[in-house]
């Protein structure tokens, strides 16, 4: 259905593609998987720790350096480093142009730098384009227009799919990645020291309650 669809009851609004949503769940499972040999480590473990990347992706921000308390970073910024999974920076904007998702147009920097994007969804008013990222600075302003010209609107852009690296207790040692640099899953990103390892395994079993809603919600599906 698109946008001012008239339906009635029972009708198909949208299909799962079952290929996708088996991949989904696979990739659901692996994780839990990995969160439970963590765990089990994290019973026993010792007073040192490393931070890995949990997606293949492009580090977008460093916040933690050498020497830094670990809850101080994270109360600050909510993250010791971000990933970009994607590398799409979007913009969502509310507008009441006649415009439709796929749509091609232009983003429209303060320096009048142009790149092109795309409306990725139009739903409720509010549009989100995604374009690729060049080292853009999330919070940037950013007009979008039509490729007529027509303005669709304004507003600040942000990274469309990232990864927060996260600890909750600990002293940074080491920092093995920086910003641009290109990672791997699995990839090591920070070393800790004077970690506390129940603080860890009550991470760690959070994150794995949150997966097995995730994978209940996919059975579902």
């Amino acid at each position: 259905v698109s946008n001012g669809d008239s339906v009635n009851k029972n009708d198909d609004l949208a299909t799962v593609d079952r290929v996708t949503l088996m991949q989904a769940i696979s990739d659901v499972q692996e994780t839990m998987d990995y969160l439970r040999e963590e765990m089990e480590k994290a019973k026993g473990e010792s007073s040192t720790d490393k931070i890995t990347a949990q997606r293949a992706g492009t580090v977008k921000a460093v916040y933690a350096e050498k020497g830094d308390d670990v809850q101080s970073v994270m109360l600050k910024k909510g993250a010791l480093a971000v990933i970009s999974l994607d590398g799409l920076m979007s913009v969502e904007i509310e507008t009441d142009k006649d415009i439709s998702a796929g749509e091609k147009v232009k983003i429209i920097f303060k320096d009048k730098n142009e790149v092109n994007g795309q409306i990725k969804s139009y739903l409720d008013g509010v549009a989100k384009i995604t374009f690729e990222d060049d080292n853009y600075t999330e919070g940037t302003k950013v007009t979008v227009t039509k490729n007529d010209g027509t303005k669709i609107g304004s507003g600040k852009i942000q990274i469309n799919s990232r990864w927060n690296a996260t600890a909750y207790s600990g002293t940074v040692s080491s920092v093995k990645v920086s910003e641009k640099e290109r990672v791997s899953s699995g990839e090591a990103l920070f070393s800790l020291e004077n970690v506390s390892s129940n603080a860890r395994y009550d991470t760690l079993a959070s994150q794995h309650r949150d997966y097995e809603e995730l994978m209940l919600s996919l059975f579902k599906m």
